[in-house]
């Protein structure tokens, strides 16, 4: 068993641990509950590799049942800056129109190696599994573009953008992640497919901390 496989997976159970606790009460706000639901949805999936492995000595190397648990974690993840959190930070003036230009830039790279992931493991991948691997990645596309923006916009005066900034970071850093693993993971590189989830496991755990440091700041 690799190293990365075990510090990965126990990473991310303490990470969902972590979230639990820090943003399950009532008086959270709710951007923070929506990143502990993606935390635990990524949590799910560890948490079935690793009983999977236990019980059967291999890795679990099909998409079906992990599907939900991918794109339920890149859905919060999207969700999470949508709607009510975008519109306190961007006041959708002109004057920040280049910096909603330029976060274009993220979804459009994202969207891109996805299109090459899907040509290049069309021979290595049945369809359907395939066509589900890059279902289940889909939602990270557009939440890369929110969290791109939040992260290059500049400081409105609102003291949680601080705090939240580098949340940002820390979730694209995750979908970069996952994006490779599934490289690797339709390549049969398993040494290099528990890298990346250990990469995955560490931008969580970074998400999580700072998501800590932004609420604190949230109402003042």
């Amino acid at each position: 068993m690799s190293v990365f496989f075990v510090l990965g997976n126990a990473i991310m159970f303490l990470t969902a641990g972590l979230c639990i606790f820090w943003f399950s009460g009532k008086k959270t706000p709710l951007y923070f509950r929506i990143l502990m639901l993606a935390t635990a949805c990524y949590a799910t999936v560890s948490l079935f590799r690793s009983v999977y492995y236990f019980c059967y000595g291999s890795f679990y190397r099909e998409p079906g049942i992990t599907f939900l648990g991918f794109f339920g974690c890149f859905l919060f993840l999207f969700s999470a800056n949508f709607g009510q959190f975008d519109s306190l930070i961007d006041d959708r003036s002109s004057a920040l129109m280049k910096y909603r230009l330029l976060a274009l830039a993220a979804p459009a790279v994202l969207l891109f190696f996805l299109m090459v992931f899907a040509l290049t493991a069309k021979d290595l991948l049945p369809t359907l599994p395939l066509i589900v691997t890059v279902v289940g990645f889909l939602p990270a596309v557009p939440a890369s573009y929110y969290q791109f923006k939040h992260l290059i916009l500049p400081d409105m005066g609102f003291s949680f953008s601080k705090g939240v900034r580098l949340c940002n970071l820390f979730a694209l850093l995750a979908e970069v992640f996952e994006l490779a693993r599934l490289y690797v993971s339709a390549a049969g590189e398993q040494t290099a497919e528990n890298v990346c989830l250990f990469g995955v496991a560490l931008s969580f755990l970074g998400l999580t901390l700072f998501a800590k440091r932004g609420m604190k700041l949230w109402y003042l």
